[in-house]
């Protein structure tokens, strides 16, 4: 039914509603019954049409509060920003990281808590992340109301938002200061640990059963004459230098360690210029790995004071005959 036979009904249901005497032919009945059963069957498609809007209305409600809650209680901070580096919106977070209440940030500059050497840095990475439209990562030193250095990675990408009519950009900020800290701290341990290993008499080192040398100290220079290079081309150079009557003690007290047994053992190791050292060998920790083990150990080299012990047992053995001798005599008398 078209808009002019709407019309022409309409027009016939105002003459009756007039008061006017006429007649209703049974075509018109039949149309107006069709009309209203229309309008009703319309009216019904409206309801259900608005009710599906009602529900998709409400699940984008649900979305929209996910997102803000997700955004407002994450355990990471986050900044929009415009791309002067005003502060439009940040999350709980980010104000408690910056170490200020959340209401002191809207519309200021995030350039004030930013550290002096990471401003210009900033300012770069800004501009890039608006032109190119990827995500864009960046190490980022903030201050706090403090003035503590926060150390972060910066992750963000720029967005058009709708309420500002604009382009803004999303910026997600990780903390690694705890992080940073602990490195400085292993830094420093690494660096007296190194500082100790060069420049103690001891020879510190590292063996694998299978790819022989990995690691030893300057000392072993000092000490046998090898150097790094001899030890790199022949990681088995110490082995092989081993006192072949030693060999069989050193290879027992090593499968004896990996079986929790202690290794402190003694032995006699040629030198490169040919001369016989004696050292004091002994494990600090190992790693097995399938049939592989690991070992870092330190030998002091105990060359003089086995000198001397040989030294005093000869002459000890010496006086002992000499009594025995004196003995015998005195027991002839």
């Amino acid at each position: 039914m078209d808009k002019s036979e709407f019309a022409k009904l309409r027009e016939k249901a105002e003459k009756i509603l007039k008061g006017k005497s006429m007649e209703i032919p049974p075509d018109v009945i039949h149309d107006i019954n069709k009309l209203i059963e229309e309008l009703h069957i319309s009216h019904i498609e409206l309801e259900l049409q608005n009710q599906e809007l009602q529900n998709i209305n409400q699940n984008l409600f649900n979305e929209h509060q996910k997102y803000l809650d997700l955004f407002k209680d994450a355990p990471v901070a986050y900044f929009i920003l415009n791309k002067t580096g005003n502060i439009i919106e940040l999350n709980l977070y980010a104000a408690n990281l910056l170490k200020l209440p959340i209401t002191h940030f809207y519309r200021t500059s995030i350039f004030p808590f930013i550290d002096r050497e990471s401003k210009t840095a900033f300012s770069k990475f800004l501009n890039i992340v608006f032109d190119v439209g990827t995500l864009e990562e960046i190490d980022i030193v903030f201050k706090d109301s403090f003035e503590n250095h926060i150390y972060t990675k910066v992750s963000a990408v720029y967005y058009y938002d709708n309420n500002f009519d604009s382009y803004l950009c999303r910026f997600i900020v990780v903390d690694k200061t705890e992080e940073m800290l602990m490195r400085h701290q292993i830094d420093e341990a690494n660096s007296k640990f190194h500082q100790f290993i060069f420049n103690t008499p001891d020879i510190f080192y590292e063996y694998s059963s299978i790819n022989g040398a990995t690691f030893w100290s300057p000392q072993v220079y000092d000490i046998l004459g090898f150097s790094p290079e001899d030890l790199k081309n022949d990681p088995f150079l110490w082995n092989k230098s081993i006192h072949e009557d030693d060999k069989p003690y050193v290879e027992k007290a090593i499968e004896d360690y990996k079986k929790g047994a202690r290794y402190n053992l003694e032995y006699r190791i040629k030198s490169i210029n040919g001369e016989w050292k004696y050292l004091h060998d002994q494990f600090i920790s190992k790693q097995i790995i399938g049939d592989e083990i690991i070992i870092h150990g330190h030998a002091a080299d105990i060359t003089e004071r086995k000198r001397i012990e040989l030294a005093l047992k000869k002459s000890e053995e010496k006086y002992r005959l000499i009594i025995d001798y004196s003995s015998d005599i005195i027991w002839i008398f």
